[in-house]
């Protein structure tokens, strides 16, 4: 099921916009608690995912599902992916935009100050 919802998101593309905040809130709580064999799946369906959807959805799901998830992992795998966003949209595009404004600076110092070393990384880096 995992490696199915990346496939759909592949062939469907823009379609998938609507269930883009459900899918990355379903593979971000599974990644929390699962094995790193699963983990990893998640890993590759979620890059699916974020890759063939519109980033201003992509964002904003990363936004409200990961940066701010009682689980290390989770803040991780949700900032790696940001990073991935914003250097796909561009930083201006992403603090020109109004609603998405507030939530993306409260998510990047969120990331910033990670008790993680690699969210923290992946925070410095957009």
């Amino acid at each position: 099921a995992i490696q199915i919802t990346g496939d759909y998101c592949v062939m469907l593309k823009s379609a998938m916009d609507a269930d883009v905040e459900r899918i990355c809130e379903c593979l971000l709580t599974k990644s929390a608690d699962m094995n790193n064999f699963i983990r990893n799946d998640i890993y590759v369906s979620l890059g699916k995912v974020i890759d063939n959807v519109t980033p201003h959805r992509a964002l904003a799901a990363l936004i409200n599902h990961g940066a701010y998830h009682k689980n290390g992992a989770v803040r991780s795998i949700a900032a790696q992916y940001f990073k991935d966003v914003v250097a796909r949209m561009s930083v201006a595009k992403c603090l020109g935009n109004k609603d998405l404004t507030p939530k993306f600076l409260s998510a990047l110092e969120r990331f910033c100050h990670d008790n993680n070393q690699e969210t923290r990384y992946y925070g410095r880096v957009v």
